[in-house]
């Protein structure tokens, strides 16, 4: 599984991935999770079981390496060899000075 750990922001829906994952097998247990316990499959359910993160921190040599691919389809990215203070700040100034579409 990847490892994604919520980073405490009072405004920004922040991650950070330190290792990484397999993202296609975490995708099929959620989803296989979801048909066992006869969930419900409705795209805002299947959406409600992934993360929306506005930024990944990804501690990593500049690729995502198939990790939290569906969380990551609106996000932005910022990637350092390792998250300190100085760094998430650093990382929020930079999702701050961008401009998002979204996908448009």
């Amino acid at each position: 599984m990847t490892a994604m750990t919520k980073v405490e922001h009072p405004e920004l829906n922040i991650f950070l991935i330190n290792e990484q994952g397999n993202a296609r097998n975490d995708t099929l247990e959620k989803f296989k999770t979801m048909l066992l316990n006869d969930e419900d499959l409705s795209p805002e359910a299947i959406e409600a079981k992934f993360e929306q993160p506005d930024l990944i921190i990804i501690e990593s040599d500049e690729s995502l390496q198939n990790s939290a691919i569906v969380e990551a389809s609106y996000a932005e990215f910022y990637f350092c060899k390792e998250l300190n203070t100085v760094q998430l700040n650093q990382a929020i100034e930079d999702f701050e000075s961008r401009k998002r579409n979204f996908g448009k």
